[in-house]
């Protein structure tokens, strides 16, 4: 089983990426991969205190949040769950 997290403290676009999400992992593949979605997290804090008793195989994670940002949450995570893959996302415009 694959583990599927989102990190967005705008919950709007949060939503939105976790519904796509839930579409792909429903298409009806052969031989696919038994995939979850975990619950999705608006700040560092609650994907750490999620980690504590779960794991989190991919973790959509935005850059720009208040208290720690996403580098920063990359970097404990790669520090201490270093098979965790992360995908940086934002839904700010340059």
């Amino acid at each position: 089983m694959i583990t599927i997290a989102l990190c967005d403290d705008n919950t709007q676009f949060a939503c939105l990426l976790r519904q796509h999400l839930q579409r792909l992992c429903a298409y009806n593949i052969p031989n696919r991969v038994d995939i979850s979605i975990a619950p999705t997290f608006s700040s560092a804090d609650e994907v750490l205190e999620y980690l504590q008793s779960n794991t989190i195989d991919i973790l959509f994670l935005d850059i720009d949040m208040p208290k720690t940002n996403g580098f920063e949450l990359a970097k404990a995570l790669c520090d201490a769950h270093p098979d965790t893959i992360i995908i940086f996302v934002s839904s700010s415009l340059i």
